[in-house]
């Protein structure tokens, strides 16, 4: 084999273990992201921290919207006087109580 072709040999070669190296660094890059995206789902998932700085987990978080939501409920349907849709309905009575008085005349 001449120089020439012997250079070419070795050019080739290093042309294709730079590929492979690049190919490498762009897989070990995904796979990084990969584990980072799936390491930030089960802390939503899971919850993390300790202490006054902890994020609920998704069953907590949900836990908590289903309490909230009984608060909720409580205040709009009637029950009797102690909720909300119990005193817009005792004005809304009174209203037209007195808008009848008023339209009744002396």
């Amino acid at each position: 084999m001449s120089v020439w072709q012997n250079a070419g040999v070795i050019f080739a070669t290093l042309v294709g273990f730079l590929a492979l190296i690049g190919t490498t660094c762009a897989a070990l890059v995904k796979a990084g992201r990969f584990i980072a995206r799936t390491g930030r789902l089960l802390d939503q998932l899971l919850g993390h921290g300790e202490g006054p700085d902890r994020v609920p987990g998704l069953i907590e978080r949900v836990n908590g919207m289903g309490d909230e939501l009984t608060r909720v409920k409580a205040q709009v349907l009637p029950n009797g006087g102690g909720s909300l849709r119990d005193a817009v309905d005792e004005l809304r009575k009174r209203f037209d109580d007195y808008v009848t008085r008023d339209e009744g005349g002396p």
